[in-house]
């Protein structure tokens, strides 16, 4: 008996030596593969802001080095792009996108080492994620950035019609018609936190309390940079490529295809026409439109270059405003983007292209009706891009 409980104890200790071993390579593995599911979570969040990222920047460039946005993104996110492996896929390769154009997947891989695994011999752990994402036309024509209870309504109409069937209205803050007549013809209408106020029956159904719109070319935007400025020719054709500190205009001006930048005012005279193909004016600080009676704005955007399908930019660090006057007309074939600017409109405003799209801080028209499309057939589809997650 004496023999057999010792060979017993011999056999307990031989199994609560195994079980503890057994114990402590499912602690861990445990630890190790809670810190690396963390990480891996990490992964995958940078992996759809890299795709979001790449597949917007591919949609505005065709030929640009898309790895670079995708590795900024992973950065943003502390994640280090050199010990990172990432595989840009367009059309996908797998998945139920896969060789669907207009889609690009992100594969990311990153191998972490093991710190208690490594008793087991496991001494490193890879996580592998992917994301799909594609680019679409923004669905709106116009959006809105002044927040609620600004100073002025961020969409305000008079005795106005606006019409857009086929896009969409943005309102951050809130919305006026303070005419009767006011009406808008859109394919939504949303208000942030906002409200409604006036001839809102006119206006269609006007979501509130919607999420506020997104600024479809905020991070988008090339950085502006000219050389010294100064006044704009008198008289001619006015070259683009320049900086000018004053233009005014009077009779029949046209602009130069390509970029022309201003740091001081666009002024028009009473029926004074400004006109340009391929064109983009920047509104450096200290630039801005104003203009008197009776004018013509006759502006189509540029294909490619540094703003394509962008007609009109001013900088976020240029609060000043664009007020056009008494029955003028204004035809602008491409994107007008002044974040943190008030466009207004007396008395007229009218638009024929099919690319007429206004991402401003507030915009105003009294007493004119408007058209507006976000077909942009000239540009391949809208400027203003929405990105959405595929996979």
């Amino acid at each position: 008996m004496t023999r057999e409980r010792r060979t017993e104890r011999g056999s307990i200790l031989i199994l609560t030596a195994l079980s503890m071993v057994s114990l402590l390579g499912m602690i861990a593995l445990v630890l190790d593969g809670s810190r690396i599911y963390e990480e891996r979570n990490r992964l995958s969040s940078a992996a759809d802001a890299a795709v979001r990222s790449a597949a917007l920047e591919r949609r505005r460039d065709p030929n640009a080095n898309l790895m670079a946005f995708a590795n900024r993104e992973l950065a943003l996110h502390s994640i280090d792009p050199a010990t990172t492996s990432v595989v840009l896929s367009s059309p996908p390769t797998t998945g139920p996108f896969a060789g669907r154009s207009g889609y690009l997947e992100a594969t990311v891989s990153r191998t972490s080492a093991t710190m208690f695994a490594s008793i087991l011999g496991v001494v490193s752990m890879t996580s592998t994620v992917r994301a799909v994402a594609g680019t679409t036309s923004s669905p709106y024509c116009m959006i809105t950035l002044a927040p609620v209870g600004s100073s002025r309504y961020g969409l305000s109409l008079g005795n106005s019609t606006l019409s857009m069937p086929t896009c969409a209205i943005g309102v951050a803050g809130d919305l006026e018609g303070h005419n009767p007549n006011s009406t808008i013809a859109a394919s939504a209408v949303t208000i942030g936190a906002g409200y409604c106020t006036g001839s809102c029956s006119k206006m269609g159904t006007v979501t509130v309390n919607a999420p506020p719109p997104l600024d479809p070319f905020e991070g988008q935007m090339a950085a502006v940079s000219h050389g010294a400025c100064a006044a704009a020719p008198a008289t001619g054709i006015i070259p683009s490529g320049a900086c000018y500190s004053i233009l005014n205009v009077t009779g029949t001006r046209t602009l130069a295809a390509g970029t022309t930048y201003f740091t001081g005012p666009i002024t028009l005279g009473n029926n004074a026409t400004l006109t340009g193909s391929g064109v983009t004016l920047v509104l450096d600080n200290g630039a801005s439109i104003a203009g008197g009676n009776h004018n013509t704005v006759r502006l189509s955007a540029p294909t490619t270059g540094t703003y394509p399908g962008v007609v009109i930019y001013q900088p976020a660090s240029n609060t000043n405003p664009t007020a056009l006057q008494n029955n003028s007309t204004v035809d602008l074939d491409g994107a007008v983007y002044m974040p943190t600017a008030d466009f207004s409109a007396q008395n007229s405003f009218s638009s024929t292209s099919d690319c007429t799209l206004f991402v401003v801080r507030t915009f105003s028209i009294d007493n004119g009706n408007g058209a507006m499309s976000n077909a942009c057939t000239t540009f391949g589809g809208s400027p203003a891009l929405s990105v959405s997650l595929a996979e």
